[in-house]
């Protein structure tokens, strides 16, 4: 078992090291100084602790004030890096080569409180013929060295006075301190690693193309991303810290639900203001006691998942004009018509018998026109069922009639939007829903059943 070491083996450890060193002990001052130019890099390179440690030197010098002593805080070799005290006290000490820039290491100045903390790695008051340099027996001194988070040396706080004001309460100052300080650099780390993962996250979430919004239990938006703040028409500092009844109204009834243990996904919901359709995920978040504490909600713009799955299904054209093989002067100023309606909103009518090329024609005015990013939609109007016209065409909403699927279905009309709808065979449909149809291509606006 490891046995510490005692104050009086400390001092004589300390003192053979001096011998060994060829310190003096007549010398006016430790032998080494810094240049300012030396001194201004340290200062730069321990900026982080000095920045921590001034603060709690100063409140340590108010309560000593006007009793004699100074502070002074070395790097992890005992370098002088700043100086707090009584003005005439910090002039005495200087001529006794307590200054900044001074190395205080025991190689440089012998046995003193600082260079043997840190060489020692504890804390330890000397006090007058403890110290090996003759100047520096005329005073007191306690120090403590200063930890990382890993245990590594990367300072030393000291306490100097005259010798005749020693007492072992300066040194449970210096180590109180010191402990203040150590635990103000682990809390200055903890926040600098929160910062960082909050920049990952906040990275991460803005370069996700749909919409995130994190809810907490009082229904508090506490974050949210570019997309959705994009997707909602709205500005993020307009947004968090607000109730979140203004993009999602239902936001208490979802979040009963996930208490409850209940999941709830894939919804379609509609956005009152802007009358947007979207798909909405809604996920729970938990402590660690497994308590649900929040919600983190994703929504998708239910065009661009249109758009998707058009995109990876039949919902796409292949064919171009270069396709329709033909050099008769009919042809050539057939492909010149079609092109010049290609960009027109109009609607266009294509006759032609069974098998000659009506879709060809078709995914040709797609494909030339703006709208060929987007979904081209064909649909047999003679071969739909008279019942379920309406339902292809327009969609319908949850639970509007016997046998409709579960969270409603967007008609062909929502599936091409912003693209094109083919409606083959239209003289087969049935007249009543001919004119249904006819005022959907005059109003451009539907209504899902229900």
């Amino acid at each position: 078992m490891f046995k510490p070491f005692t104050h009086s083996e400390i001092v004589s450890r300390s003192l053979n090291r001096c011998i060994k060193y060829h310190i003096e002990k007549g010398i006016p001052k430790p032998k080494r100084t810094l240049s300012r130019k030396e001194l201004d890099n340290l200062i730069k390179e321990n900026n982080d602790i000095i920045k921590i440690a001034k603060p709690f030197m100063e409140i340590l010098y108010d309560f000593l004030s006007g009793s004699g002593f100074s502070l002074y805080l070395t790097d992890k070799n005992g370098i002088v890096l700043t100086i707090i005290g009584d003005k005439d006290i910090v002039m005495e000490q200087a001529k006794a080569g307590i200054a900044e820039g001074i190395d205080l290491s025991e190689q440089s100045a012998g046995t003193n409180a600082a260079g043997t903390a840190i060489f020692e790695n504890l804390s330890v008051q000397l006090s007058g013929k403890e110290h090996f340099i003759n100047t520096f027996q005329i005073y007191t001194c306690s120090a403590s060295v200063i930890h990382n988070e890993q245990g590594n040396i990367i300072g030393c706080l000291n306490l100097t006075g005259k010798r005749q004001l020693a007492h072992p309460h300066t040194l449970g100052l210096v180590v109180a301190a010191v402990k203040s300080i150590e635990n103000h650099l682990k809390l200055n780390k903890s926040q600098s690693e929160l910062f960082k993962a909050y920049q990952y996250l906040n990275k991460i979430m803005n370069s996700i193309d749909f919409g995130i919004l994190a809810v907490d239990n009082n229904g508090i938006i506490k974050a949210i991303n570019n997309s959705a703040c994009n997707m909602l028409c709205i500005n993020q500092k307009d947004i968090i810290d607000k109730n979140a009844y203004k993009v999602l109204y239902n936001w208490q009834y979802i979040l009963n639900e996930l208490k409850s243990g209940n999941s709830y996904e894939d919804k379609e919901i509609l956005y009152s203001d802007k009358r947007r359709r979207f798909n909405l995920n809604v996920y729970p978040i938990r402590d660690k006691s497994n308590t649900v504490t929040g919600m983190v909600v994703t929504f998708k713009d239910i065009q661009n998942v249109y758009n998707l799955v058009n995109k990876y299904t039949s919902g796409s054209a292949t064919y171009t004009f270069d396709d329709i093989i033909g050099s008769s002067e009919k042809m050539i100023n057939l492909k010149k018509q079609l092109k010049s309606i290609s960009n027109s909103p109009s609607t266009v009518l294509i006759q032609g018998e069974s098998g000659t090329g009506k879709e060809l024609i078709a995914q040709s005015i797609h494909n030339d026109s703006s709208r060929k990013n987007n979904s081209f939609i064909a649909i047999n109007c003679g071969a739909i069922p008279k019942n379920l016209i309406e339902s292809e065409l327009f969609g319908y909403e949850d639970g509007s009639f016997t046998g409709a699927k579960h969270g409603g279905r967007a008609g062909k009309f929502e599936l091409a939007n912003g693209g094109t709808l083919f409606l083959d065979e239209i003289g087969e449909m049935p007249l009543d829903m001919q004119v249904n149809l006819l005022r959907v291509l005059q109003e451009n606006c539907i209504t899902r059943i229900g």
